[in-house]
Formats: structure tokens, C-alpha cells, sequence
């Protein structure tokens, strides 16, 4: 009986001691469970967020292609009306024309048609050879014989030209309906193009209302390209001014070069001068013939393909674009407030190009690769000097030269990055320096 008790409060105890071991255990599994879920929770808003910021960026360009598209369909517009000016012009010309060579071709019939009714007249019974013969005299005949033969050839004159007149009016009127088939049809390109355009502003509009929804992401996602492109400007001043440590570095060793071949020349002349007469007069003929040589030309800081500085600015305004195909800009140089974003301040150093997928970039003038490099952002670039000038080729996804390679204008760079992320939208960043100073690259390329 004592025992069954004793193993009654044993069993009693086992269990009051595995009672909290239970609760400890499900507490932990609890935990785990929480803790799981707070991740998942994490990264779908990471996900969320992440997701959220390449809708707006895709958002933004794709308001700046719209913005582009729509100021190339107005100067679409722009130029159909002046060409339909221009057809207007034409045609109140030529129905001018058309007006005073009918006058014209009128008054030559009226003119023709008295001059055949007189010599009728005159002659009405007796033919041209009576009218001779009828003559009072041999210089009256004479006469009458020169005056047929001008109203003969005035006849014929006149028939001519009534003819020629008739031709000019005929294609004058051919001419007229062309331009009324033209004009017709400029009408209709231009109603076309002005409902293009005005779907293109609606969806601007629409874009442009997702965006200002999107005020914080859109701040971070400009906030982030402007550290982009600070990255960049770094980059590039950075090996810009490498390039010309080096070139100073080469000049002073190429000029301590020259110094001491001058030294060693000096040297070298007063010890022939100490030795005998017939030695003075070869060292003096040989420093005459040697004093005659061109010097040794100086080299400027290297700035490669120097010759090349001048050519290149003096095409200014001729270079071709950048890119093969069609293109258009969708980011212009310098600071500018965005068109339908107004808090929105842009500061671009070149242009952006949006071209098509497959698109390459190419080079706009002869020059030397002078430098490669991957930056965050921006995927490959390639810079090119011309003299004193450097075009920079941004966002390629292959690179087809070297450095140090001499390139030809319109030699392939390299394909320019499609972005699958976002509708392989394909845009090259380009620009043009003067070493370091960030030109306008519009001003430079062929309109």
C-alpha cells in the first residue's frame, strides 16, 4: 500500500516536472513560427518595395520617351504646315500664271485671227501671186513679195507660239492638281499626326499622374541617379586627369633627354676644339653641318592625335550621331527642369540617345581609345580622344576596340545595353569634353 503511494507521488511529481518542459517547448516552436513569418513579411515588402521602384523607373522613362515622341510629332506637324504653306504659295503662283498666259494666249489669237481676216480682205479674189503681179511697179512688187514672206514667217511665229503657250497652260493645269493631290494629302498626314499627338499627350498625362503618386520613390530613384552620374563625372575626371600626369611626365623626361644630348654635344665640341688646327677646321665644318639640322622638335604635353584638335572642331556641327538607326533624345545637356515633372531638376553632362534594340554605337570622328571601364549604372564605357577633345560612349553591353586602338568615323564601338527590365528600352548616354569641360553634344551633330 505504501509502495502503490509512493509511486502514486512519484508519477504525480514526473508529471509536474515534464508540465513545464511542455510549455517551454511550444513557447520556442512559437517563436520559430513568428520569427519565420516576420521574414517572409520582410521580404515580400523588400519585394514590394523593389517592385514598386521599377514600376516608377520604368515610369520615368517611359515619360521621357513619350516627351520625346511628342515634340518630334510636333515638329512633324510643324513642318506639314509649312510645306502646305509652302504648296499655297505655289499654287495662288501658278494660278497667277495660268491667269496671264491665258490673257496672253487671247490676245495672240484676237491678233492672229486680224491679221489672217486683213491679208483676206486685201487678197478676197485673187491669190498671193495675183497680188504681186497686180503691182503698180517692180519695187512695189518687190515689196509685196518681202511683206508675204514676213507675214508668212510672223504666221508661223505666232502659230508657234500660240502652241507653246497652250502647252505651258497645260502643264500648268497638270501642275495644279498635283498640288492639289499634295495638299490633300498633307491635310490628311497632318490630321493623322495631330490625333497621334494627342494620344501621345494622354498618355503623358497618365504617366505623369502615376508618377506624382510615386512622390518618395521617384525622389529615391533621381537621388540614386545623381549619385550615378557624380560616380561617373568622378570616373572620368579621374583618368582624364591620369592622362595628363602621364603626358607631363613624358614631356619633362623627353626634355631632360634634350638637355643632356645638348650637354653632351657642348662637351664633345670644346674637346675637338683643343686639339690641332686641321681637328678645328673639321669640328667647325661638322658643327656647321650639324648647327643646320632641324632641332629636335618639341613635344607639348601629350594630348594624342594633336593634328587631329583643329579637324575636329572645324567639323563642328557636322559630326553624325552616335548611334546606328533611328533615334531620338529623351534627356538633353546641362540643368533643366523636366517638362511635365516641374519639382523634377535634371543635370545631364551629354544626352541620352534612345535608339533600337541591336543598336550599336559608333564613333563620330578618327581618334584613339584611350580608356574602358565598367561603372554601377551605367554598364561599359568607352572614352575616344580627338586632340584636346574626348567622346565618351555610355551603357554598352559588348565592346567591340581595345585600348589604344585608332578608330575611323563611324567605326562600331559597341552595342548599346537593351534592358530586358524594362521593355528593352535602349538608350546610349553620350557625351563630348574638352578635356574636363562637359560640352553640349547637340551643338556638335549634323541636324
Amino acid at each position: 500500500m505504501k509502495l502503490q503511494r509512493v509511486l502514486a507521488v512519484l508519477l504525480v511529481a514526473l508529471l509536474s516536472a515534464m508540465a513545464p518542459s511542455g510549455v517551454e517547448a511550444q513557447t520556442v516552436k512559437s517563436i520559430k513560427q513568428q520569427k519565420a513569418k516576420t521574414q517572409r513579411e520582410i521580404k515580400e515588402t523588400s519585394q514590394k518595395i523593389d517592385k514598386n521602384k521599377a514600376d516608377t523607373r520604368r515610369q520615368l522613362n517611359q515619360l521621357n520617351t513619350i516627351t520625346a515622341e511628342i515634340g518630334e510629332q510636333q515638329r512633324s506637324i510643324d513642318n506639314l504646315i509649312k510645306q502646305l504653306d509652302a504648296i499655297n504659295a505655289e499654287l495662288k503662283s501658278v494660278n497667277d500664271s495660268i491667269a496671264a498666259n491665258e490673257a496672253k494666249l487671247q490676245e495672240l489669237r484676237d491678233e492672229y485671227g486680224k491679221a489672217i481676216r486683213k491679208i483676206h480682205s486685201r487678197s478676197s479674189s485673187v491669190d498671193k501671186l495675183l497680188f504681186v503681179f497686180q503691182s503698180s511697179s517692180f519695187h512695189q512688187a518687190l515689196r509685196r513679195m518681202r511683206y508675204l514672206r514676213e507675214f508668212s514667217a510672223w504666221q508661223k511665229r505666232q502659230s508657234q507660239e500660240i502652241g507653246e503657250m497652250q502647252k505651258r497652260l497645260e502643264a500648268s493645269r497638270a501642275h495644279i492638281n498635283s498640288l492639289a493631290t499634295e495638299k490633300s494629302n498633307n491635310i490628311k498626314d497632318q490630321n493623322l499626326a495631330k490625333l497621334t499627338l494627342e494620344q501621345k499627350k494622354r498618355q503623358q498625362s497618365d504617366v505623369v499622374n502615376k508618377l506624382k503618386k510615386e512622390g518618395a520613390q521617384l525622389n529615391q530613384i533621381l537621388a540614386e541617379k545623381k549619385k550615378q552620374a557624380q560616380a561617373l563625372d568622378a570616373t572620368l575626371d579621374r583618368l582624364i586627369e591620369q592622362e595628363r600626369i602621364a603626358a607631363e611626365k613624358r614631356r619633362k623626361e623627353q626634355e631632360e633627354k634634350r638637355r643632356r644630348e645638348e650637354e653632351q654635344r657642348k662637351k664633345a665640341s670644346q674637346g675637338k676644339s683643343q686639339g690641332s688646327a686641321e681637328s678645328k677646321a673639321t669640328d667647325s665644318k661638322a658643327e656647321k653641318t650639324e648647327s643646320s639640322k632641324p632641332a629636335t622638335p618639341k613635344t607639348a604635353p601629350e594630348k594624342p592625335d594633336m593634328a587631329l584638335s583643329g579637324s575636329f572642331e572645324s567639323n563642328k556641327g557636322k559630326l553624325p550621331y552616335p548611334v546606328t538607326g533611328r533615334y531620338k533624345i529623351v534627356s538633353h545637356f546641362g540643368v533643366n527642369k523636366h517638362p511635365e515633372l516641374k519639382y523634377v531638376t535634371t543635370d545631364n553632362g551629354g544626352i541620352d540617345i534612345e535608339t533600337q534594340p541591336g543598336a550599336v554605337a559608333r564613333a563620330i570622328y578618327e581618334g584613339k581609345v584611350s580608356a574602358i571601364f565598367r561603372q554601377d549604372g551605367f554598364n561599359n564605357v568607352v572614352m575616344v580622344r580627338h586632340g584636346s577633345y574626348l567622346t565618351i560612349y555610355v551603357n554598352l553591353s559588348e565592346i567591340y576596340v581595345r585600348t589604344g586602338e585608332k578608330v575611323k568615323m563611324n567605326q562600331n564601338i559597341g552595342k548599346i545595353y537593351s534592358d530586358s527590365e524594362d521593355d528593352n528600352r535602349t538608350i546610349l548616354h553620350f557625351e563630348i569634353r574638352k578635356e574636363k569641360v562637359k560640352l553640349n553634344p547637340e551643338t556638335w551633330m549634323r541636324r
